[in-house]
């Protein structure tokens, strides 16, 4: 039976999936610029490493009731041959295969919202909640059809770190009810965005995940990110490490997750929940690193990593790679390859 890997993600208490082929990349939402004369649903234009991306609201796009934009939503950058679209999602959860049999492409009466027909392919069911698959070509044919040029100026707008910081007094806001706090972590994310061969050869960039812990920013190399998931029904293992937390199903493969904020002396409360996981790969090594929050993906250039500070040197110092900005604090980059592969993370350990 065919089946295919979606992106699975949400918008309100809704889940829609997109195939996960079509996913570029995907980033927290920045500060974007607004088009003039554009439809309801181009929430605006953003410039990410030298091309400038057209960014949908897929809530008015679906003809669903906007919600106020918020810093933890994202943008999930679909390319199709030489065409791309950003499309914006409230929260990004996992990756699900999905065979063939269990879409459903006559779903009439089986919403409990009012979706247009051709912007889906089907609908499926994911631990008995309803997951909209959507129809990618829609996208893109939307964006072909009803996007209007962008001008010289609007282009400017989205163009440089100076004019981005003046954007919001050049040109209406695209978040007009945002906090002082909040521009700054959108203008923040949109100048990370903006890497240019100009000055830097982009190859040369470091694509991070930042990850929160406690009250701390970690960074964790792309490249052995193998997916981000929600933890749940974890089966504790007996006679383990602490570190070990226990089994959980993902997909039908047993991972195994753990937790490193002993190893990293980060101060954790009661309060402290950690429902999310990052995925991580290190040759046949794979575990999930159970996290408070997964705060964004960057891109740094070398000259931005600097040497651990010493006021944060001790046992751990091993497992850092340095430390860079992160919105108006620090993170520490951990070399978690190192971590595993030296036994940082040992599970398998003998009990007397």
């Amino acid at each position: 039976m065919d089946s295919q890997s979606y992106l699975i993600f949400s918008l309100g208490d809704a889940r829609y999936g997109v195939e996960a082929l079509l996913v570029q990349e995907l980033f927290f939402l920045p500060q974007l610029t607004p088009v003039v004369e554009a439809p309801p649903a181009i929430a605006g234009i953003v410039r990410v490493r030298g091309e400038i991306l057209s960014v949908i609201n897929l809530e008015r796009f679906l003809r669903c009731k906007p919600r106020p934009y918020s810093i933890t939503d994202s943008v999930i950058v679909l390319a199709q041959g030489d065409r791309r679209v950003g499309i914006l999602v409230h929260q990004v959860h996992e990756i699900q295969t999905i065979s063939a049999d269990q879409v459903v492409t006559d779903w009439a009466g089986r919403s409990p919202i009012s979706i247009p027909t051709a912007t889906l392919t089907g609908v499926t069911q994911i631990n008995d909640q309803l997951v909209f698959l959507l129809n990618a070509a829609s996208l893109f044919g939307y964006l072909h059809a009803s996007a209007p040029p962008v001008s010289s100026s609007e282009q400017d707008l989205s163009g440089d770190a100076e004019s981005l910081s003046g954007s919001d007094r050049a040109h209406s806001y695209f978040f007009p009810e945002a906090t002082p706090e909040e521009r700054e972590i959108f203008l923040h994310r949109a100048k990370n965005l903006l890497y240019q061969t100009e000055t830097q050869d982009a190859s040369q960039l470091i694509p991070l995940a930042v990850i929160g812990l406690g009250n701390e920013y970690f960074g964790i190399e792309l490249d052995i990110v193998r997916e981000f998931t929600d933890v749940r029904q974890v089966t504790p293992i007996p006679c383990c490490p602490a570190h070990v937390v226990g089994n959980m199903n993902l997909r039908g493969e047993i991972l195994t997750l753990v937790d490193v904020r002993p190893s990293l002396s980060v101060v954790t409360t009661a309060q402290t929940t950690s429902d999310q996981a990052v995925v991580l790969q290190v040759e046949d090594i794979i575990v999930g690193l159970q996290v408070d929050e997964v705060c964004d993906v960057v891109y740094l250039h070398p000259s931005d990593i600097k040497p651990v500070p010493n006021a944060v040197r001790n046992s751990t110092e091993d497992y850092l790679k340095g430390s860079a900005p992160y919105q108006t604090a620090m993170m520490s980059i951990l070399d978690l390859a190192k971590f595993l592969s030296q036994g940082g993370l040992v599970v398998d350990e003998e009990v007397a």
